[in-house]
C-alpha cells in the first residue's frame, strides 16, 4: 500500500514522496525541511526586563506591540520618577 498525504494547497491525496502536486502543481515541503528557530523564553524575559518590549522583538512578535510596550513603560516610569522628585 502506498503512503499518502494531502497537498498543502488543494488538499488532493498525493504520494507521501511527491515533491509536486499532480493536480495543482504546487511544490510540497519536504518533512523537516522547514525548521523554526527555537527561541529561549528565559532570554525573552530577561530582554523584556532590561528593556521593555525587547523580548517581543526577540520572539518575532509585532514591532508595533514592542513599541507600544516600550512607550507605555517609559511614560509610566517617567511619571513615577517625577512624582518621587516632587515629594
Amino acid at each position: 500500500m502506498v503512503e499518502t498525504k494531502y497537498c498543502t494547497r488543494c488538499g488532493e491525496k498525493i504520494d507521501v514522496l511527491a515533491e509536486i502536486c499532480p493536480k495543482c502543481g504546487v511544490r510540497q515541503g519536504l518533512p523537516g525541511s522547514v525548521k523554526k528557530e527555537k527561541k529561549e523564553p528565559w532570554l525573552a524575559a530577561l530582554a523584556s526586563f532590561l528593556v521593555p518590549g525587547l523580548g517581543q522583538l526577540y520572539t518575532n512578535q509585532s514591532f508595533g506591540k514592542a513599541v507600544l510596550i516600550f512607550c507605555t513603560s517609559w511614560i509610566l516610569w517617567s511619571g513615577r520618577s517625577h512624582w518621587f522628585i516632587q515629594r
